[in-house]
Formats: C-alpha cells, sequence, structure tokens
C-alpha cells in the first residue's frame, strides 16, 4: 500500500509524453526516462501498456537499463476534490534528485507557496495549485542556495492520499531531469 511506498523511500520514477491508443484502452511513450535513483542512473527507453477505465493497468518499460513490468488499479481517491486548504501543511519525508536522496521537509501553504529545504543546506521554493477537478496537484519547485540544482526549476503534479502522505514527480522540461519527494504530514 502507500504506507510501504513512504517505508521504501524515494527510489524512481519513469517519466515520459504518452499517447492514449485509438481504442481508449492503451497507452505508449517513446521518449520515456527513468530515473534510476537507487544506483544514480538515467536510462532512455519506451514505456507501454493497456489499461481499463476505473479499473485495472498493466504495461512494460524498455530502457537500456533492461525491462521492467508494472501494474496497479485504480484509485477512487482520484475522484476527490482537490483543495489547497487540505494540501496545506508540513512534511517530512525524501526528496531524490539525480544527484541523491536525502530527508526533506516541505512547508505548503493555504495559498500554495512551497518552501523547504533539506538536512544537507538544500534550499527550495515554489507553488501549488489545483489541477482540474480532482485530486491532483501542479507544483513549480525551483532550487535555491544550498543545492547542486541551484537556480533550476522543475514542473509537475502531486497526489495526498490518503490525506497524509504526499508523494510528487516534477520534471525539467525537456526530460532531462527528475525531483521525487515522499513525505508524511506532521
Amino acid at each position: 500500500g502507500l504506507e510501504g511506498a513512504a517505508a521504501r523511500g524515494v527510489r524512481g520514477v519513469a517519466v515520459g509524453d504518452l499517447s492514449v491508443g485509438a481504442g481508449g484502452t492503451s497507452f505508449a511513450s517513446t521518449n520515456m526516462r527513468d530515473f534510476n535513483l537507487e544506483n544514480m542512473s538515467l536510462y532512455y527507453g519506451s514505456l507501454s501498456g493497456t489499461f481499463s477505465p476505473k479499473g485495472q493497468m498493466s504495461g512494460s518499460v524498455t530502457s537500456s537499463g533492461g525491462s521492467v513490468t508494472f501494474e496497479g488499479r485504480y484509485d477512487a481517491h482520484y475522484e476527490e476534490q482537490a483543495s489547497l486548504t487540505a494540501l496545506a501543511g508540513r512534511y517530512s519525508g525524501q526528496v531524490g534528485t539525480r544527484f541523491g536522496v536525502e530527508s526533506m521537509s516541505l512547508q505548503i501553504t493555504p495559498g500554495g507557496a512551497i518552501t523547504g529545504s533539506s538536512l544537507t543546506g538544500c534550499n527550495v521554493s515554489g507553488t501549488a495549485g489545483l489541477q482540474g477537478a480532482n485530486a491532483v496537484y501542479t507544483l513549480r519547485l525551483t532550487y535555491g542556495s544550498g543545492c547542486k540544482l541551484n537556480g533550476v526549476t522543475h514542473t509537475g503534479h502531486a497526489v495526498l492520499t490518503p490525506g497524509t502522505l504526499l508523494r510528487a514527480v516534477a520534471t525539467a522540461q525537456d526530460l532531462s531531469d527528475a525531483v521525487i519527494f515522499i513525505g508524511s504530514k506532521f
């Protein structure tokens, strides 16, 4: 479950531009990037799979790092209305970039302003917004003083489930870099 994801920490993410097949039950990406934070590698490849609306999904990732399969199921939490008030709070967790994984604290205000700092002194700032009428938030994060990515901005998305676990992924516009955060509200 989600608690297991927090316990395992930040390990990596695959991102890319997805296209949905004509029948509406398949998806693919030919510009997939697999950010593997366990061995600090970036792999280029493709991703494809099938899904049933509000049901199951499965697929495979193929890259220079190898091939893996994945599966998942629809989470009805997606149907819930997001609110910046629900998102607001302090989070403690792990952040991962191509430079490594470390502990980080984030503060999100009811207006969507984000500030954060890591144990090594990396400071981030940004904004969170609502993504339509569902339980997904938009993110814009900029790295500041003390960060190896000083001055770099990433955009992406976050989900808050089941009300206290924040999972966020943001990338550079050209998909050359990504940041992943998994943390709990305290």
